[in-house]
């Protein structure tokens, strides 16, 4: 029903779709309250600066091969290891040959890291590893490594997989999200993200 009305009221009163000087259209899924410059907000919580109201595992707004950057950070958790590989084909499918998907994660291996070092404490890691699990949309499904996700990518038909860094300059935006956020336990700060664009 929220979602139904918040289509509705787009049709009335929305942000204008951002148009770049190079004509490139990009998308921010699961954008949540940071609003990206430049990037088509994509979310299915209505927010002043969502352009499109919607779950973003089904792109119908969107056609093949139209858009040249996906940007998702920390989203692809959220759905089951079981969708997964079909949620990736459904981002690859809108992106133009060449274009990339840009995604940041929990990095699982990372998430170990801290466990370890923190005396195998699960109450530390639990909300990194299963999401803060405050609303409906915060619930994670699935855990993530480097190959495991570049297997997921390859499988789902990008040619190359790399990690990129936020301020390579590669993704287009320079925000802090969880892309460069870093994990706090007490004094420390940890680094919990892992960001990998996937060309298609």
């Amino acid at each position: 029903m929220r979602l139904l009305l918040g289509r509705i009221l787009r049709i009335f009163w929305g942000p204008k779709i951002p148009a770049l000087p190079n004509g490139e259209k990009r998308l921010h899924l699961g954008c949540g309250k940071i609003d990206h410059p430049g990037f088509i907000n994509v979310d299915a919580i209505l927010r002043r600066h969502v352009h499109k109201i919607q779950e973003v595992d089904r792109l119908n707004a969107f056609a093949d091969a139209s858009v040249d950057l996906v940007y998702a950070c920390h989203v692809l958790e959220h759905f089951s290891h079981l969708d997964v590989p079909d949620v990736l084909k459904e981002w690859g499918r809108v992106i133009k040959k060449d274009g990339r998907l840009c995604l940041s994660v929990p990095d699982f291996d990372k998430i170990l890291h801290i466990y370890e070092e923190t005396g195998k404490r699960v109450d530390v890691i639990i909300n990194a590893l299963m999401g803060g699990q405050e609303y409906a949309y915060n619930f994670h499904r699935v855990i993530f490594n480097q190959d495991y996700l570049t297997d997921l990518l390859l499988a789902a038909g990008f040619t190359s997989v790399r990690i990129w860094q936020p301020d390579d300059g590669g993704v287009g935006h320079d925000v802090n999200d969880w892309s460069r956020r870093l994990f706090k336990v007490g004094d420390r700060a940890y680094p919990i993200s892992l960001n990998i664009e996937a060309i298609k």
